[in-house]
């Protein structure tokens, strides 16, 4: 649960043998030290190696505070932490008397995420009307009227009311993928609720839409930060927007033959309540294949087998909707940055004439009789050969270029976006926008024209539509979301 836990928190966590006692502020949290020493000397404390501390509210809840590094206490100590995760439920009290073994109460196999951007990318159609059945029953009602009309003769007939059928019916999206050679699936679906309330009646509500990630094997807290990565990444790819906020996150264990249960809630610090996206303006997983899926999370997920990943171009992606079209000069530097990345994992080049083909030809040669120390008094360091080669591969492939050959090449894909942006750019501005890049980068430079401004918002589409590319979405689909006003 992103948004806080308004409840007063107070409780106690061990450390150095000594028992401190804490309250929560949001998510401040002040530590005091209660021991016969204090003021005298400091004690440590230190999170475990996933970056937590552990302690048992006065409700005998088990907590885990993110504290990430050391902290050193005379008298007490204010940690600014930005999460933390209460299991819900009690400790044996023997075990959080003498503070032990309290971290597995946050050992866990599963992990939900509720609603925020999951329910921008995965509508909820768990419930649906059954108009068979429910004009079924009319007719059998007004059947049964006729009926009674017809031997009760000047029997008034009585209005029964309206029947209202819903079903309930299985909603999941669900991907399979590898970590590590373990399978992790991601469920996507939504929940009915039916509710009883005095103020509003009877209700059947289907608007919880949530993502679970289930494993095969137990993990710990971890795991729980690097998925939490994972999802933030990609759902921030699929809304266009960085700005993020879930109205639940909850870690799930295995229950047996009760399927996964919830043991605990996690709580993380966000700015602000943040507005989700329209579903009209995202790209939904309903149009995504198990392969570019898989291809989508692969690209924020650094396995073993997958150390060289190419990650999402998230550092152009707006933090909220004010921020879509507002261009600085940093972001000007991370647009350029993120479309050099995306060029090479498209390979983009520019075909090189014979002359200039010859040439790199004979630097090469030159460059490795150099390193074999062939020619020259003695070879140079091993990091400047690799700095040689790697300027020689770009040799007549300049940046401008490259872009001018990316943009026109994507020009089908891009035109709903270009029309209903009115942008008018060519190949000089695309040019200029990189060369104010590197004016910013190498000389300082602080303006750029209003040209420039509206050049770097088109090469922001033509990154995302590379990116889209790279994983495996087709050029009429990519045109189809750049008619959805998914960067905008």
């Amino acid at each position: 649960m992103e948004r806080n836990n308004f409840a007063d928190i107070t409780g106690n966590i061990q450390c150095s043998g000594e028992r401190l006692a804490f309250v929560r502020d949001g998510f401040e949290f002040t530590f005091v030290r209660t021991g016969n020493d204090v003021g005298i000397s400091e004690i440590s404390l230190e999170p475990d190696e996933d970056g937590y501390i552990y302690g048992v509210t006065n409700n005998n809840k088990p907590i885990a505070i993110y504290i990430q590094n050391t902290i050193k206490l005379l008298h007490s100590a204010i940690v600014d932490a930005n999460n933390y995760i209460i299991a819900n439920q009690d400790m044996n009290k023997e075990y959080t008397d003498a503070f032990q073994n309290i971290s597995s109460a946050f050992v866990f196999k599963g992990i939900r995420f509720v609603n925020g951007p999951i329910r921008s990318v995965n509508t909820c159609h768990a419930l649906v009307e059954d108009a068979g059945l429910e004009n079924k029953l009319k007719e059998e009602e007004q059947a049964k009227l006729d009926a009674e009309m017809t031997t009760n003769l000047g029997v008034e007939q009585k209005y029964s009311g309206r029947y209202f059928v819903y079903r309930g019916k299985p909603q999941h999206k669900m991907f399979r993928l590898e970590d590590n050679g373990e399978n992790v699936s991601w469920d996507f679906g939504s929940i009915v609720h039916r509710q009883l309330s005095i103020d509003k009646g009877n209700l059947l509500d289907n608007s919880d839409s949530y993502l679970q990630i289930c494993f095969e094997n137990n993990h710990k807290l971890s795991t729980f930060y690097n998925y939490y990565g994972y999802v933030c990444a990609v759902t921030s790819f699929l809304t266009f927007r960085a700005e993020l906020s879930f109205d639940e996150i909850i870690l799930m264990a295995d229950g047996s033959k009760r399927g996964m249960t919830e043991t605990a809630k996690c709580y993380i610090k966000t700015e602000k309540a943040i507005s989700t996206r329209s579903m009209m303006n995202v790209l939904p997983i309903n149009l995504l294949t198990d392969d570019m899926f898989s291809n989508l999370v692969y690209s924020e997920m650094c396995t073993e087998l997958n150390k060289k990943v190419i990650r999402l171009p998230i550092s152009i992606i707006p933090q909220n909707d004010s921020d879509v079209f507002l261009i600085s000069t940093d972001r000007i530097r991370n647009i350029c940055s993120c479309l050099e990345v995306e060029m090479d994992a498209a390979g983009v080049k520019i075909s090189k004439n014979e002359e200039l083909t010859h040439l790199i030809s004979e630097v090469k040669n030159l460059v490795k009789s150099h390193r074999e120390g062939k020619i020259g008094a003695e070879p140079l360091p091993k990091k400047t050969y690799d700095t040689i080669s790697n300027s020689i591969m770009h040799w007549g492939d300049s940046t401008a270029d490259r872009a001018i050959a990316a943009w026109n090449n994507c020009q089908n894909e891009l035109k709903p976006f270009v029309c209903m942006k009115r942008i008018k750019i060519d190949d000089k501005d695309i040019a200029g926008l990189i060369q104010t890049r590197n004016d910013i980068t190498h000389r300082g430079f602080r303006d750029f024209s209003q040209k420039d401004a509206e050049t770097a918002v088109a090469m922001m589409a033509l990154i995302y539509c590379l990116a889209l590319k790279r994983i495996g979405l087709s050029a009429e689909l990519i045109k189809d979301l750049m008619t959805r006003k998914l960067i905008g």
